[in-house]
């Protein structure tokens, strides 16, 4: 199941026969690749009955660990390179003829922290980019210091770029501030920053060429730093990378991005902007990501730490609004359910409140069980097939379940639903692959051709749930 296993390259280098199947990157392993069995039980088992006869041979690495060595030292000194070059260089001027670089409008957030305002814009000055101004939206400073510097940067500012400030005369919240710096930009490509946060010099230089190759929203991963010294931040022991369009994913955590984003302004708006709700909320950066992946905004996300974040894991574990996962994912299930069809967004609300907090794997499990349920449960309550009216899951309590609070569907579990359905037979869903299930199967084909089952559906929810064979999907 692995993409690219470890076990696979020891066997290989140690000319160890093995047998596997081609899945994920283990073909690109394999000089043989075409000699790989298929991912079924039925294919595996015919590639094991041939070896067992007639014997097998170690396969061949596609390169040798001499060349793999080489060619990972060449790519990271490659790498090393380019980022030296890129840090020594001064901001790039357009040749004379080429089209200007657009102007990227940076909306910095800023609240009583003159400090890292200062930081903050310092690593804009060492930008590799040249075409930028900044928005300062200060929320509400009420210190004098911050009132002080906010004075000195619009009257006299020490930088190179233009410098507007934009007072919200009040703790606004977030996305006010940010949204009132936006009506102030002039470019066409807005890029958000926190006062808390300090650029890498070729921030904006990636994430406008990025917006420059055809994406709406790009991301980019995160350095965490806990401190300042006088050579610059201090580097934590953690970084954080995202994966840009999410897909399913998005709901169950924030896999998308920060609210550290380069976006279209066109794209910002038609989306609406940052939420404006009247109070503050915990993850307003997933929710507009989110908004961002309904609204169909094509996304991505640069695979390099490009800012330097900085990292408060004792205001976060202070912070109860961080705490509050549930009423997080209800909102995110909310914006992706719009547009779907009103089934698929009661689903999402289950997933939002039900989901353990663990893998997307496990969420979209429990989805799929409970679909298989809701659909077993409806036809045997049709039939009349439930258990006696004494029974607490009798027919009129069933259907109160079915037709009106569907969590409560985890009440009824499938030990007691078992046992009945063994003696009758239902209908297969139109979205479970019979004719696969069979043919990965090839014992649940005999017996439903011996008539030991009425259909393969039948077998997996009697057993097969529980042995992991999969429930394939139309």
């Amino acid at each position: 199941m692995d993409n690219s296993p470890c076990t696979v390259v020891e066997c290989l280098y140690r000319r160890t026969p093995f047998l596997t199947t081609n899945v994920g990157g283990i073909a690109e392993l394999i000089r043989e690749h075409d000699e790989l069995a298929g991912p079924t039980a039925h294919e595996l088992a015919a590639k094991l009955e041939h070896v067992l006869q007639h014997g097998h041979r170690p396969y061949t690495p596609t390169c040798s660990q001499t060349e793999a060595a080489r060619d990972l030292v060449a790519l990271h000194q490659d790498m090393h390179d380019s980022a030296v070059a890129r840090a020594g260089r001064a901001p790039s001027i357009p040749a004379a003829g080429a089209k200007p670089a657009p102007l990227v409008s940076v909306c910095l957030l800023h609240r009583d922290r003159p400090g890292g305002l200062r930081r903050a814009l310092e690593g804009f000055a060492s930008q590799t980019y040249a075409n930028f101004e900044v928005i300062v939206a200060d929320n509400g400073s009420s210190s004098p210091p911050a009132r002080t510097y906010l004075a000195e940067i619009e009257v006299s500012s020490p930088f190179a770029f233009p410098i507007k400030v934009v007072r919200m005369g009040y703790n606004a919240f977030p996305g006010p501030a940010r949204n009132a710096a936006v009506r102030l930009a002039r470019g066409e490509i807005l890029k958000f920053h926190d006062d808390d946060n300090i650029s890498k010099p070729n921030e904006l230089e990636v994430l406008a060429g990025a917006i420059e190759r055809g994406f709406d929203l790009v991301t980019c991963g995160l350095d965490f730093f806990e401190a300042v010294t006088d050579s610059g931040p201090r580097p934590s022991d953690r970084q954080l990378m995202f994966m840009g369009d999410g897909g399913g994913l998005t709901l169950l955590r924030n896999v998308v991005g920060d609210t550290n984003l380069a976006i279209r302004k066109s794209a910002f708006l038609e989306i609406g902007g940052f939420d404006d709700i009247g109070y503050l909320y915990e993850a307003e950066d997933w929710h507009f990501l989110a908004k961002a992946q309904t609204g169909g905004l094509k996304i991505g996300t640069i695979p390099e730490a490009l800012v330097w974040y900085r990292v408060d894991a004792e205001g976060d574990r202070r912070n109860w609004r961080r705490q509050d996962v549930d009423g997080i994912r209800s909102r995110i299930a909310s914006t992706l359910a719009q547009g779907m069809p009103s089934y698929v967004g009661g689903l999402l609300d289950y997933l939002a409140g039900r989901s353990e907090g663990g893998s997307a794997r496990s969420g979209l499990d429990q989805a799929i069980d409970l679909a298989d349920r809701r659909w077993v449960m409806a036809q045997l309550a049709s039939n009349n097939c439930l258990p006696s009216r004494t029974s607490p899951y009798s027919l009129a309590g069933v259907r109160q379940r079915l037709f009106n609070n569907a969590p409560s569907l985890e009440a009824v579990g499938w030990d007691e639903l078992i046992p009945t359905l063994k003696a009758v037979g239902i209908s297969i869903p139109d979205d479970f692959d019979e004719e696969r299930y069979l043919a990965d199967n090839i014992d649940v084909a005999d017996a439903v051709r011996e008539g030991r089952f009425k259909s393969g559906y039948m077998h997996y929810l009697c057993y097969g749930r529980l042995e992991h064979r999969g429930r394939p999907t139309k």
